[in-house]
């Protein structure tokens, strides 16, 4: 398989204009669209082993609590007027993240609440498919579907921890559509992701170019960490980043 993939750590880099109008781009959310402001949510803190003092069947409870009172920014300040550029032009966009779909703890829908999240920070994937779909054929589940909600596909449940869901549930999407675009260009953070999607459009002989947001690795501070698990824990409130950096002052 021939790679069509490059890193880039701007939008700007990417040359749409000799895009085919029928073409269609996707953006995978997190750290490639937004991140979150708190580092133990960001994937440099993936290996931290202060998430095993929660009890496992609690565990639901307190990271929906974590990401209740998570803010997050843009990973690129001109996502917004870039998305707005490919608007005007008439060339679609759609979200695809590896995100739960259902009810986590506090929060009763997690797809609408990463919408929420999208259209604070000015990202909006609805004005060009206003359909939803769910996906049972490929996973029967009613606790997170993957679906399609506000122009985002959510993989759910679909999502495995090793290996990418997201070329299934887009070809899903276009068998269900029955569009078969001149050109997609997909942009995520993560490898694996990007070559799963590629592997699927060449399969489908779609001409596809991938590009990999390459983001600078930020600060993680373990004690930060362990000090708002403790905090978690004792008191079932979360306490963010740059609170704890003043009370550490």
């Amino acid at each position: 398989m021939k790679s069509a993939i490059r890193s880039i750590r701007s939008f700007q880099e990417i040359e749409f204009d000799s895009l085919p109008q029928k073409s269609l781009m996707i953006f995978d959310v997190d750290e490639t669209l937004i991140t979150p402001s708190d580092a133990i949510l960001k994937p440099i803190a993936g290996n931290f082993k202060g998430w095993q003092k929660i009890p496992p069947e609690q565990f639901e409870h307190y990271i929906s609590v974590v990401f209740a009172n998570t803010t997050y920014a843009l990973v690129d300040k001109a996502t917004p007027a870039f998305l707005a550029t490919l608007h005007r032009q008439e060339i679609p966009t759609i979200g695809l993240t590896a995100c739960s779909t259902g009810c986590i703890g506090v929060i009763p829908s997690m797809a609408l609440w990463r919408c929420d999240q999208l259209s604070k920070l000015g990202i909006n994937f609805s004005f060009c498919f206003r359909e939803e779909y769910i996906f049972s054929e490929l996973l029967n589940t009613t606790a997170h579907p993957p679906l399609f909600k506000n122009g985002i596909l959510f993989t759910g449940d679909l999502q495995h921890p090793e290996k990418s869901s997201k070329g299934l549930l887009l070809d899903a999407f276009l068998t269900r559509t029955t569009w078969k675009p001149e050109q997609i260009v997909f942009i995520d953070d993560n490898l694996m992701h990007l070559e799963a999607v590629q592997q699927i459009l060449d399969q489908r002989k779609i001409p596809f170019r991938g590009y990999r947001m390459d983001n600078l690795s930020p600060v993680f501070n373990e004690k930060i960490a362990d000090f708002q698990i403790e905090t978690l824990l004792n008191t079932s409130k979360w306490i963010p980043d740059r609170e704890v950096k003043i009370l550490d002052q």
